[in-house]
């Protein structure tokens, strides 16, 4: 009898101890389900992607040194410069998204044209010594539609990124030249082409950075050439294109 008396009791302990925890995991778990129909019931307070649209979207500037009163000594001490630049969409969609260690975007436009025009061309520097120097960049585009994309992973010392873009009835022409004592830019590109691509990818780490741009086109017919060398950057590609091409430019900054 003392023997069955105490397994009566031993198992009555057990059966309520089992009872307790069955009891704690059951309020638990409708804790948890009641803070999962929260949050999908909760309004939403910031979308996860940012979203926007413009219609007839267009932008232009200029700028000038030349005025009526300034003498020609004016001109010969500080330089020449004349520029204008102006751009054009009759649609722009643009979503895009930046965390801690991420950014993301991408861009969709209709009806895009754009032109600029630079000069600067002057003989003394700021110090008023003699450091001829000329500068001359004309360009222009235009294309049917136009589509970008841009992923960016990683922080600000060591961060990969790659950036795709696709044109649609494009027509560009564009040349630079740039002279003086720092830099060498040479630059010469025109064609037109049914369909054009670039995807851009590079690396930075720790200041230094190495970006290299691919070029694609269909229905094509163009040539181009770059060269730039100047403190802290060289950069040098081409390309030629007859119905279909590929181009390649490879930037180091340091």
């Amino acid at each position: 009898m003392a023997k069955l008396q105490s397994y009566l009791e031993e198992s009555k302990e057990a059966y309520e101890l089992a009872e307790e925890d069955i009891a704690n995991i059951a309020t638990d778990v409708i804790e948890r389900v009641t803070q999962v129909f929260q949050i999908l019931a909760a309004p939403v307070k910031e979308p996860f992607w940012d979203f926007s649209c413009s219609k007839w979207n267009g932008t232009h500037r200029f700028h000038t040194s030349i005025s009526p009163s300034k003498s020609l000594d004016d001109y010969i001490k500080n330089g020449v410069c004349f520029g204008a630049f102006g751009s054009a969409s009759i649609l722009d969609y643009q979503i895009g998204k930046t965390m801690k260690f991420a950014k993301a975007q991408g861009n969709l436009s209709f009806g895009n044209v754009e032109g600029n025009t630079d000069l600067h061309i002057q003989l003394y520097d700021e110090d008023k010594k003699i450091n001829p120097e000329v500068n001359l960049e004309v360009g222009g585009n235009a294309s049917i539609g136009e589509a970008k994309g841009l992923l960016r992973i990683g922080t600000e010392n060591f961060n990969v990124e790659g950036e795709v873009s696709g044109k649609a009835g494009v027509a560009y022409g564009e040349a630079k030249i740039t002279a003086n004592k720092e830099e060498i830019t040479m630059k010469a590109d025109v064609g037109i082409a049914a369909l054009q691509g670039e995807a851009e990818g590079g690396f930075n780490f720790f200041g230094a950075k190495i970006t290299v741009t691919g070029t694609g086109e269909l229905g094509a017919l163009g040539a181009g050439v770059e060269f730039s060398s100047k403190k802290g950057e060289l950069e040098f590609g081409g390309k030629a294109s007859f119905l279909a091409g590929i181009g390649l430019k490879v930037k180091v900054e340091y």
